[in-house]
């Protein structure tokens, strides 16, 4: 199969290859900027505080539900730019942001009569402030990635991450625990926010006009609706285990996931971020959009289970590595964890199939199934007070839910039959090789420091992956490929045949 290839002046191949250069490429120098951050601030601070932190955080993101940013997302689905009236957002996101910000703080007033909450009644005031200033991020990004403006928006990112990320060290170093954690929330907006005000004042002007901002509206309250299960689902999460497991326990479980995240998201993320407003112009049913349907969920896969796979089979040298030894705790729900993120980068990518080739609704029934798995997983937690419990409930639902959506993707025509299979036996197949070789070799270099034993899996686990890819897959690792950089050399190394033009 060639890479998927259009007839338009600039085609999907050229697009999307630029696109990823500069989103999933320059995210690897701040997901390493982010990472020692991270290894910094986990030193600093304590379990305690990453569980009040948690809880801050979640409601705090549970407001951005009903941001702008679900009916901005209208705008990316739209085939021209010239139609976008970024004012009419721009007004309506003015009263919605206003709204959410006396809420909150609402919420931080309440928090003040519950004793075990007063303490963070504060801190969610202060936390407030991001939801006014995420208004004009949120506008300004989506118009760079409307424009494929991915310097400039990579450019912003990187400033935004220095920025909150030093600030963030100086706090935990000065004895501000909750602080530190927060700061990216105040922070990263602002450079967004400068720049916006200084390069198109123009975009921020009063313009509402409700019959004309109608279609997007719809839209939004649409992925709204999913938005409110995705993080009342968390929010839920939050609550319960953080107040009936103690913050300790609630940081400990975070940091798993965590890791996880970092580990299976770190580059497959941003490539689905980045190539959803490219694969939203294609033409839903033909040939070109179901072959880059295709190819978007091999790669998320491909990304994501060699990383996952590493956490699983050393959980103990990964913790020990990252956060130091006072976070052993952490390594018991680690390959739990791991497969946990790894629905959740799934689910990302067969969320954006399924709104570029189907639509929002699917999307949100999805959401609610997930929903009613979290609230299932909820049962042994309440019982038993086993967080580990809940976490393997959780990962069996997101298995459920990814395999639902295939199906349905399958049926429609959206996806390949034969894409999802050869995409299931490479990752099964390659999995299944890299643990039975590991746990032969670990007899024989069990005297090696941590670190190398560390790096050995995660030399084998990629090793594996790329072989077993490259035997039952070729074809479709050549078409990936041609998006990385340096990706024609590394397929010349595996005898790959040369892409089509």
């Amino acid at each position: 199969m060639a890479p998927v290839s259009g007839g338009e002046p600039k085609s999907f191949r050229t697009t999307a290859r630029s696109a990823l250069i500069w989103g999933t490429g320059v995210s690897i120098s701040l997901q390493i900027v982010q990472v020692a951050i991270s290894l910094i601030l986990v030193r600093l601070l304590t379990p305690q505080i990453y569980g009040q932190f948690g809880l801050i955080q979640a409601i705090v993101v549970f407001t951005y539900v009903f941001s702008i940013q679900s009916f901005l997302e209208h705008a990316l689905r739209q085939k021209t730019d010239n139609t976008l009236q970024y004012a009419r957002h721009w007004s309506f996101g003015l009263i919605l942001h206003g709204c959410l910000f006396v809420i909150v703080n609402g919420v931080a007033a309440g928090f003040l009569w519950i004793e075990n909450l007063a303490p963070l009644a504060p801190y969610l005031a202060i936390g407030s402030i991001g939801i006014l200033l995420n208004l004009p991020r949120i506008l300004w990004s989506t118009v760079l990635q409307i424009e494929l403006d991915w310097r400039r928006l990579r450019l912003l990112k990187s400033i935004s991450v220095l920025l909150s990320g030093g600030v963030a060290i100086g706090l935990a170093l000065s004895g501000f625990g909750v602080l530190a954690l927060m700061a990216h929330m105040i922070l990263v907006p602002v450079p967004f926010a400068a720049d916006l005000f200084i390069s198109r004042r123009g975009l921020i002007a009063w313009d509402f006009d409700f019959k004309a901002y109608a279609s997007a509206m719809r839209f939004g309250i649409t992925r709204s609706a999913s938005e409110v299960l995705t993080r009342g689902r968390l929010l839920l999460e939050s609550v319960f285990l953080s107040q009936g497991q103690g913050y300790a326990a609630y940081g400990i479980y975070g940091r798993a996931i965590g890791l996880g995240q970092l580990s299976t998201a770190t580059f497959a993320g941003p490539a689905v971020t980045v190539l959803y407003p490219i694969l939203s112009k294609l033409e839903r049913g033909t040939q070109q959009a179901r072959e880059a349907s295709g190819l978007l969920l091999r790669a998320s896969a491909w990304i994501a289970l060699p990383p996952a796979t590493l956490l699983i089979l050393e959980p103990e040298a990964a913790v020990l590595i990252v956060f130091g030894s006072g976070w052993v705790e952490v390594a018991a729900f680690l390959p739990v964890a791991a497969l946990i993120c790894v629905g959740r980068v799934g689910l990302q990518a067969l969320t954006v199939i399924v709104l570029t080739g189907i639509g929002p609704r699917i999307v949100l029934y999805a959401q609610l199934s997930l929903l009613a798995g979290y609230v299932a997983g909820l049962a042994p937690l309440l019982l038993s007070g086993e967080v580990l419990a809940y976490a393997k409930t959780i990962a069996v639902v997101y298995g459920g839910v990814c395999t639902g959506l295939i199906a349905l993707l399958v049926g429609r025509g959206v996806l390949a039959l034969s894409a999802v299979l050869r995409t299931l036996a490479a990752c099964a197949a390659s999995g299944s090789l890299a643990a039975v070789t590991w746990w032969q070799l670990v007899p024989a270099i069990s005297g090696l420091d941590t670190v190398w034993q560390f790096v050995g899996a995660a030399g084998l686990c990629a090793s594996t992956y790329l072989a077993v890819i490259r035997v039952i897959d070729a074809g479709a690792l050549r078409d990936i490929l041609y998006y990385v950089p340096q990706g024609r050399r590394l397929g010349m190394l595996l005898f790959l045949p040369p892409a089509k033009p």
